[in-house]
């Protein structure tokens, strides 16, 4: 027969009465260490749809303090696997117990080493991957650079390694040759490889030649995106870190700004004039989309800035479509009276439409030399806009 654990009922009522959760906390406070017992048992049994409840038993139960509360957390994160539960209580139960590990990584216990590697192998949990890095356990690397391939855990595992420092560089490039040389083109294994470039990258480390030539041959965008980080006399370097600044991935994305920045304006301006004309980008798994409006602005902004000399911009614009080549022109000018028109001169026709399109933007004082020499040009097609955009200028 089980003993009766004093309070048990009373401390079960409380935390299931999820709408009145500040009477539990200080019910259940008012009882001091004799809720110990009490919320253990609460913890002890089934787990629950939702995690409010056990989540807040474990709050209590931390806040305790004492050898008994620590020992009765460690129980709970070890009792009721995760594999067993449906996936409703698993995903509850999984949110109680990273709020079990979180309680015991801000004590200093013999076992503390034990509970987070089996949080971190077993759980999976994410603040067994944080808890890495704050007691700098350098021996459970290789557990996180596994980690790389999970869209889950792959970000803070990432940040973790480089908070790790290079100790770990060993094992992030054993794991990272495997996944380049490995003949699956599997898009999990392709992020896993480019994460772990970057962990490399963001601390400054240096790769092996042979790994170096290899990655030179491959063909996926975002991993020529990322060996172009390291390999600064790579051909095409300055389109590579622009098609990975337009990724989708966050952390390659401003890898390659930040590399992408420190390029001569001239390398700068054609590789940006290179993504406008092709106007696509590729996602991680090889797809081709268009470009977002958001990630042609920015390419439009960026050459914009990048322009070398006037005739590099002016020529360029007839290689555009209208719309994109007006924008780059507006941007340019910035609203400076007659900047427009000094590029006529060195415009094609189709270049020539676009310096009126633009102009029609600025309105007719900035734009008017642009459409004056518009209305007189000698392409018929430059005049008929010219005349268009014009009129429609006077009647606003």
């Amino acid at each position: 027969m089980n003993p009766v654990i004093p309070h048990s009922a009373e401390v079960i009522a409380w935390l299931d009465d999820l709408a009145n959760p500040v009477v539990a906390i200080e019910s259940i406070q008012a009882l001091g260490r004799a809720a110990v017992p009490a919320l253990d048992a609460y913890l002890a049994r089934a787990p629950q749809t939702v995690p409010q409840a056990r989540s807040l038993a474990v709050q209590l139960l931390a806040r305790q303090g004492g050898d008994e509360a620590l020992e009765y957390l460690r129980k709970a994160l070890y009792r009721q696997p995760l594999d067993g539960l449906i996936p409703e209580v698993r995903q509850s139960e999984f949110v109680v117990k990273n709020d079990i590990l979180h309680e015991l990584v801000q004590h200093r216990y013999p076992q503390s080493y034990d509970d987070i590697d089996y949080a971190l192998r077993t759980l999976r949990l994410p603040e067994a991957v944080m808890a890495v890095a704050t007691l700098r356990l350098h021996a459970l690397a290789p557990v996180l650079v596994g980690m790389l391939n999970d869209e889950v855990l792959a970000g803070k595992a990432a940040l973790t390694l480089q908070a790790l420092g290079p100790e770990v560089d060993g094992v992030v490039l054993k794991y990272l040759q495997h996944w380049v040389q490995s003949s699956s083109e599997d898009t999990r294994t392709r992020l896993a490889a480019m994460r772990a470039l970057l962990v490399l990258q963001a601390r400054g480390s240096r790769l092996p030649d042979s790994l170096s030539h290899y990655l030179g041959g491959l063909s996926h965008p975002w991993m020529q995106a990322v060996t172009a980080l390291f390999d600064t006399s790579r051909p095409q370097r300055a389109l590579a870190l622009v098609r990975g600044a337009l990724a989708d991935d966050g952390q390659l994305a401003e890898a390659c700004k930040t590399a992408y920045a420190k390029l001569p304006d001239s390398l700068r301006f054609e590789a940006l004039l290179a993504a406008l004309l092709r106007n696509a980008e590729v996602d991680a798994y090889g797809c081709t989309h268009s470009l977002t409006p958001s990630r042609h602005a920015w390419l439009v902004l960026e050459a914009s800035q990048a322009i070398p000399r006037l005739d590099t911009l002016a020529q360029s614009l007839g290689r555009l479509d209208r719309d994109t080549a007006a924008q780059l022109a507006l941007h340019w000018s910035a609203g400076e009276r007659g900047a427009l028109g000094s590029l006529w001169q060195h415009a094609d026709p189709r270049g020539r439409v676009a310096l009126i399109e633009a102009a029609t933007h600025c309105g007719f004082r900035t734009g008017y030399a642009c459409l004056l020499r518009g209305l007189f040009d000698g392409n018929g097609v430059v005049r008929k806009i010219a005349r268009r955009r014009g009129l429609r200028l006077l009647v606003r």
